[in-house]
């Protein structure tokens, strides 16, 4: 937004972050950022999810941000004004990100079918949320981000093949549901023009750079501090062998 800005300093933009001086979630976008520290707990179809939840501060706010767009959008307009996002909704697609894809949301809507197998399984193992711009492929957190984006916002009212669902822009076949949906949804790079324009000059400050440390595993060295008796006994013993070999 800022570049834009820079650009065009009368053009409307509105930032909505959790970002003053500091993230409250200390963990964001790491590998920490789970569910214990974003104090989610998974309710389930069963159980009775808490208005003072994760859940429900989810569904409140998203339902005014959906409400204050589509007012944006279309003014004057009331045909969505009794839309709400249930915090039952929220549970079952938190419990998706934060917990295992092998979730029953990703069964009902069908779009466990264009998961891998290393990544759908029946292992209670969350997704990775560490996220780089630079990393050979799109992440899966992206992808699946997409995927339930075009669930939602699925506009087809025809019957297709799955040669014709494939074939039209922005259109998937669901094979486990045996429909085609249809979405405006779309990948965009996230890259500066920094790395596209030929021949730029870093040092501009035009477009925005950065740096990106990448790793695959974490590990921690442990070094033990020795006693004061101990470090004495050893430089004594370092200086006297350093001395018989100088008169030596």
């Amino acid at each position: 937004m800022q570049n834009f800005l820079l650009m065009n300093k009368n053009l409307p933009a509105v930032l909505l972050s959790s970002y003053d001086t500091k993230f409250k979630n200390k963990h964001y976008h790491s590998l920490f950022d789970d569910d214990y520290n974003i104090k989610y707990e998974y309710v389930g179809q069963n159980g009775t999810v808490p208005d003072n939840s994760l859940q429900s501060f989810v569904a409140n706010f998203a339902t005014a941000l959906a409400g204050t767009l589509y007012e944006q959008l279309i003014p004057n307009s009331n045909a969505n004004a009794s839309a709400k996002i249930t915090k039952e909704e929220v549970d079952e697609l938190l419990h998706c990100y934060a917990d295992t894809l092998s979730c029953e949301w990703a069964k009902e809507t069908g779009i466990s079918y264009f998961f891998p197998e290393d990544v759908y399984s029946s292992k209670i193992v969350p997704l990775d949320y560490y996220v780089g711009v630079i990393r050979g492929q799109v992440h899966w957190i992206t992808i699946i981000t997409k995927l339930f984006l075009i669930y939602y916002t699925d506009y087809n009212t025809k019957t297709y093949t799955p040669e014709e669902c494939n074939s039209a822009f922005g259109s998937i076949w669901l094979p486990s549901k045996n429909k085609c949906m249809r979405s405006l949804v779309n990948f965009t790079e996230a890259v500066s023009p920094a790395f596209i324009v030929d021949d730029y000059d870093m040092s501009s400050g035009q477009y925005p750079t950065w740096t990106e440390s990448v790793w695959t595993t974490i590990k921690v060295q442990m070094f033990m501090q020795p006693s004061r008796r101990y470090e004495w006994m050893f430089s004594s013993s370092v200086y006297s062998f350093l001395r018989l070999i100088a008169f030596t």
